[in-house]
């Protein structure tokens, strides 16, 4: 039947009716038993019923999950990453138990510098709005290089010992664009057919 993509009631020759369970046959038979204005009476109902449920399950999505904006190549760690004032960035739906307070975006993590704090290819959360403060780890832009670092008073540190700290200079061009609050959590994200019912309940 996967190989043909036709259902199995049809390969072997069988009654669609017939191949429904028990229960949904004795639906149909009633329902094929009444009138049509009672049919029409059901449909209405099942409608309704129908609308109702979609809303509160649409509810109960707008609840569980935040919008968040995701700057994928606004990733910083370990040796750098180019990066623009405004940074190409899509819109992501993050299960809302999992943000911290004050989070408004999420950053892509490239590079090994912050392990074992933050992993090679794993996600943070950021507040583009929070000051860092001295042993507090932010998202720091270099000379047009973008960086996830430990800020100190005397530079920016990595947790990986392997890497140096970039001692900043009088003539260094350095901004800082948030304050990491914390790791996204693995399943955090939503994905797939998710999105889009995600997307309808927050139109």
């Amino acid at each position: 039947c996967k190989e043909l993509n036709i259902p199995v009631t049809e390969l072997l020759d069988m009654d669609q009716e017939a191949a429904l369970p028990v229960d949904d046959r004795s639906l149909l038979e009633m329902y094929h038993t009444l009138d049509k204005f009672n049919r029409r009476t059901i449909r209405q109902i099942m409608d309704r019923l129908l609308f109702q449920q979609d809303s509160k399950e649409k509810e109960r999505l707008r609840h569980s999950y935040m919008p968040l904006c995701l700057y994928e190549e606004a990733a910083a760690a370990g040796i750098g990453a180019p990066m623009q004032d405004y940074a190409e960035n899509q819109m992501v739906y993050v299960l809302e138990e999992d943000v911290p307070h004050g989070t408004d975006g999420i950053i892509h993590v490239n590079g090994r510098s912050m392990e074992p704090t933050f992993s090679d290819g794993s996600y943070v959360y950021i507040d583009s709005h929070a000051e860092v403060q001295p042993g507090q780890i932010g998202i720091f832009i270099v000379n047009g290089e973008a960086f996830i670092k430990e800020y100190q008073i005397d530079g920016l540190y990595s947790h990986n010992t392997r890497y140096k700290p970039i001692i900043v200079s009088d003539g260094s061009d350095v901004r800082c664009c948030g304050k990491v609050t914390g790791a996204v959590g693995k399943s955090a994200i939503a994905t797939g057919s998710l999105v889009e019912k995600i997307e309808a309940a927050f139109e």
